[in-house]
């Protein structure tokens, strides 16, 4: 029974004549109290913010509408006109004045430092152990809003705040004292109205360029947050995907496998590992139709395609025009496999990622660098699997037949020849 997605089994026996694991290593140690700072860190700041709220403008008392008699529709006054507009300006300013959009948009970035990590967490506890710069990411967003942004924040709020209510009072005052509207007391009243929108404008425009930097910061986060949930989602639904011992998931995508190239094939999720390429279709059909009308249907879940990375000898990737005079623009990933693998090519058009991006990652985990993305609580699992695979012999005791290379962590193997069951022919590194 393999182990589930990048966990380490709990509660299973040792091996006979396995020896008995290690004590952690000092750089082990170092690695789990780093990480439990980083929570701790997470917590004490999410803490003082909630103890600490960003200034915020006071009630202004806004004077009621002056209620005046309405001349006759031959007799309308002017003046009267421009003081009505005068007020209606003077409401809708100083509800900007208030900043609330400012203030939510805040409220979602200090929220987000508090969901983003807990999501995080429990990524890695199902399985999801790359891109383990998204932890070291928001730490630095975290500590930069922390320590520069918000206290940069803090005090433009509350000079902003001093400077809206000085450009606002004017008018208010205005509009409260006014009796008769006259030219002269309207023009007045409009040019120091005109100046409170600058103000109002000038404040806003400065308050958001401080918060936009951590705000596109932490969007980067969330779209791989939310692009990993999706494909863990979707891995754990899956009847036939098990994951090898220390397989990393590294990206997932709706996809069409173009069998011999047509633009038509099975619909399903296309999966990329630290060790295979994967595509399970995944697509309800129709079993019954009257006339053109479906009926009945079925969803059909399997797993169609199941190669090593390392079988893949060739990717291309392309913007592929297509439709009507070919303005749609399709991502399309096209694979040309080795002689041992179990097909020789495959053409996927895929949806929502950019191809290129995926051919990208492909190379990344054929050299190995992909290795180096793994998130640190998960690094010695893959070192240790490693290990585990290597200690295998390249041939049989029994028949002397090659044993091909097995996925990492495999550490005992049927032979294809005789059938006997071959191990590894020294305990795994670190065991």
């Amino acid at each position: 029974m393999s182990l589930g997605r990048g966990q380490k089994g709990k509660g299973s026996k040792p091996r006979a004549g396995a020896s008995r694991p290690a004590r952690p290593s000092a750089e082990d140690v170092f690695r789990r109290r780093q990480l439990n700072n980083r929570r701790k860190n997470q917590a004490v700041r999410a803490a003082a913010r909630a103890s600490n709220p960003l200034p915020r403008p006071g009630p202004r008392a806004v004077p009621p509408p002056v209620m005046r008699r309405q001349a006759p529709a031959a007799e309308v006054d002017p003046l009267l006109v421009r003081f009505q507009s005068l007020e209606n300006e003077f409401l809708r300013v100083d509800r900007e004045a208030n900043l609330e959009d400012i203030y939510q948009e805040l409220g979602r970035i200090e929220e987000q430092f508090t969901r983003l990590p807990a999501q995080l967490d429990d990524l890695r506890r199902r399985g999801y152990v790359h891109a383990g710069q998204l932890e070291d990411r928001l730490e630095s967003l975290d500590d930069e809003w922390d320590t520069r942004v918000r206290p940069t924040i803090e005090r433009q709020l509350r000079e902003g705040i001093f400077q809206l209510d000085r450009q606002l009072h004017p008018v208010q005052q205005f509009i409260g004292q006014m009796g008769r509207p006259s030219a002269p007391l309207l023009d007045q009243a409009e040019s120091a109205l005109q100046s409170a929108r600058q103000a109002v404008a000038s404040v806003r425009g400065s308050v958001s360029s401080l918060f936009q930097g951590t705000q596109a910061g932490l969007g980067e986060v969330q779209v791989a947050v939310h692009r990993a949930e999706w494909m863990i989602q979707h891995l754990e639904q899956s009847p036939e995907i098990k994951l090898h011992p220390a397989e990393g998931p590294l990206l997932a995508v709706e996809a069409e496998w173009e069998q011999d190239g047509k633009d038509d094939g099975p619909d399903g999720i296309l999966y990329l590992t630290d060790q295979r390429l994967l595509f399970e279709q995944k697509e309800e059909v129709a079993t019954k139709k009257f006339l053109f009308i479906t009926t009945d249907s079925e969803v059909l879940q399997k797993l169609l395609i199941d190669v090593p990375v390392r079988e893949i000898q060739e990717v291309a990737h392309a913007k592929e025009g297509r439709g009507f005079l070919s303005m749609r623009k399709d991502d399309i990933l096209e694979l040309i496999f080795s002689a041992s693998a179990p097909m020789s090519r495959a053409r996927f058009h895929i949806l929502g990622h950019e191809s290129a991006a995926w051919a990208a990652m492909i190379k990344r985990v054929q050299t190995g660098e992909i290795d180096r993305d793994r998130a640190e609580a998960f690094v010695e699992e893959a070192e240790t699997a490693a290990a585990s695979t290597a200690a295998l012999p390249e041939k049989c005791p029994f028949c002397f037949a090659a044993i091909p290379i097995q996925p990492r962590g495999v550490s005992r193997v049927v032979c294809d020849f005789c059938g006997s069951t071959v191990t590894a022919t020294r305990p795994p590194a670190g065991t």
